[in-house]
């Protein structure tokens, strides 16, 4: 009996502490699953150098929807600045695989012309080829020269199949179509194209396609900030109508205007 007593006790043991195991598994698969999605707001502002932001948001990590505030990093300033633009709601899908680590986010937005997709797997991340078109007001949150001309127009940014991160693959290719200011009697100013290769995420171009402000230069991405050296200068027959935009956004040399943000 004392035998049978002590070959019980270490299953007894195993048991308990089994159970003990199982149910707090079981409770940290209910915690993750139920996550609500505010988790996610400081994550969002954090990727986007506080330019994005989660408003009204509601659902869980898994499944949620939101609307986007859109900021502006003031100069100098690591702190997150209020919204000032708020755009229409957006609807996501998360599913994540623990067998072989990767992630799959389904984003869906009146702006985009299908579905968003989004995967994390090997550690890279991956974004399928899509059409997005927003109005050029928000280029404003960039700061300047964008928040003195308060561009009016429409933007439409196509890209490829991407991979982001070092050695990334594709290009982003965003158009400012048909562009005006409320501050220039020139109506359209032009019309210009961003060009941006994923192997070379922190530079891009800036070329015009047509119309009488020309803008040529290049921009870089580091510390989190946005700079741009260029150059702008109008067509002859527009050169008196263009002087005073032009002194706004840039410094004079000869028939040149030097840009520098």
């Amino acid at each position: 009996t004392r035998k049978m007593s002590l070959l019980l006790k270490p299953i007894s043991y195993q048991k308990r502490f089994l159970s003990w195991f199982l149910m707090i598994t079981l409770l940290v698969v209910l915690i993750i699953h139920q996550l609500p999605a505010r988790w996610v707001i400081r994550i969002v502002a954090d990727q986007t150098f506080c330019q994005v932001h989660l408003k009204d948001i509601s659902g869980t990590i898994w499944q949620g929807s939101a609307s986007l505030g859109i900021a502006q990093l003031a100069p100098g300033s690591t702190a997150c600045s209020r919204s000032k633009t708020i755009t229409e709601r957006l609807n996501w899908d998360l599913k994540c695989s623990l067998s072989d680590w990767s992630c799959f986010l389904r984003v869906e937005h009146f702006a985009f012309e299908k579905p968003l997709m989004i995967s994390w797997a090997d550690g890279r991340w991956k974004l399928s080829n899509n059409i997005l078109k927003i109005s050029a007001h928000l280029l404003e949150n960039l700061g300047s020269p964008w928040n003195t001309i308060k561009p009016v127009g429409q933007l439409t940014a196509s890209w490829s199949d991407l991979e982001l991160g070092q050695g990334g693959l594709g290009s982003l290719r965003i158009v400012m179509h048909e562009m005006s200011s409320p501050i220039s009697p020139v109506v359209p100013l032009g019309s210009y194209e961003i060009m941006m290769n994923m192997a070379m995420l922190d530079q891009w171009d800036l070329k015009t396609l047509m119309g009488p402000l020309v803008l040529a230069g290049q921009g870089k991405i580091h510390d989190r900030q946005l700079s741009f050296v260029g150059q702008a200068f109008a067509l002859n027959q527009n050169t008196e109508s263009l002087a005073s935009l032009l002194s706004l956004i840039g410094v004079q040399q000869g028939d040149i205007y030097r840009l520098q943000f």
